[in-house]
């Protein structure tokens, strides 16, 4: 477990936690479990959705975070990581087969 707060200390140090409450605040976006938002309720889920990729070992997403586990295998400095994003809108484009 002490990876893990390794882990979350880098993100809590350099994740802008602080433009995903203004990104919310603009949209009058709220989690179905919470009144209001501010930066300690968007911390708190932001090391839920962490802590959940470190446990199960895979990448998981929910209300706009993405918790993207990185095996050692994958990552090119040869350690764990799990990478942190908020997503407003996104899409993936492909080609139709005929």
């Amino acid at each position: 477990m002490e990876d893990f707060y390794v882990i979350w200390e880098n993100i809590l140090m350099n994740f802008n936690f602080d433009k995903v409450v203004r990104t919310m605040e603009a949209l009058n976006w709220t989690w179905y479990d919470e009144d209001y938002i501010d930066r300690q309720v968007v911390i708190k889920h932001a090391k839920k959705m962490i802590k959940e990729a470190y446990n199960k070992k895979q990448s998981v997403a929910s209300g706009g975070f993405y918790a993207i586990y990185i095996p050692k295998e994958e990552n090119v400095n040869d350690i764990e990581a799990i990478e942190l994003k908020f997503v407003v809108e996104s899409w993936v484009g492909e080609r139709c087969e005929e």
